[in-house]
């Protein structure tokens, strides 16, 4: 009777197919994320971005009213005479009003400088989405289902850190043979027997050299 064949861990490929749940897990999916700059895809949460960006900025506008309405009433001529023109000595309720506006303008800013680089990422393309996608076939029930969905947002997609490509390598790379072409392949970082990697500079350089 053969011997089944133990890992490191003393557990058998029956072991990992069948509870991937508990010996792949995120600890399997982020070793393969993080292997290569193609697989490390995330959402940009556009439509939520909106949402929290147009609160924020209603929000402001409500603060910078209420501004606008204290300091007419300040500067009224029936008004107690106040010294306008000092932060040291400022009324109590201007200063509350402009520290709430300091602190909303303050995550207005920052989100809007954060998703307008986000917005400027290439969209993913289709064949690094179909590696996550075979990567979640190859390994049923390892990520919960619900919290694989987030790759079918496909124009939400963004790259962390998005490859620049020659026009000419990327219609090269619309064909699977000359992904899996045996002359740029490279020794896998993970072990797993389902996932390729490839050499960015051999690649590179055919291409260089076939374009001139």
């Amino acid at each position: 009777m053969a011997t089944k064949k133990l890992d490191c861990h003393g557990l058998t490929e029956e072991d990992r197919e069948g509870q991937p749940w508990k010996y792949l897990g995120y600890r399997a999916f982020c070793k393969f994320g993080a292997s290569e700059d193609d697989f490390f895809i995330l959402r940009k949460f556009s439509t939520l971005t909106a949402r929290v960006l147009l609160r924020l900025q209603d929000e402001l506008s409500g603060l910078e009213r209420e501004l606008e309405t204290l300091e007419e009433a300040l500067m009224a001529k029936s008004a107690e005479d106040r010294h306008n023109g000092t932060f040291r000595r400022d009324v109590d309720a201007r200063r509350r009003i402009v520290d709430k506006i300091d602190k909303k303008l303050r995550a207005y800013n920052e989100l809007v400088i954060q998703h307008s680089e986000l917005r400027k990422r290439p969209p993913v393309a289709k064949k690094d989405r179909n590696s996550l996608a075979n990567w979640f076939w190859n390994h049923e029930n390892a990520i919960a289902v619900e919290e694989t969905e987030y790759l079918q947002h496909s124009d939400d997609l963004f790259a962390i850190s998005p490859r620049s490509k020659t026009p000419v390598r990327r219609f090269l790379e619309l064909s699977r043979h000359f992904r899996l072409f045996r002359l740029w392949m490279k020794a896998s970082p993970v072990e797993d027997e389902n996932v390729h990697y490839t050499s960015d500079q051999r690649i590179d350089l055919f291409v260089n050299i076939t374009s001139r």
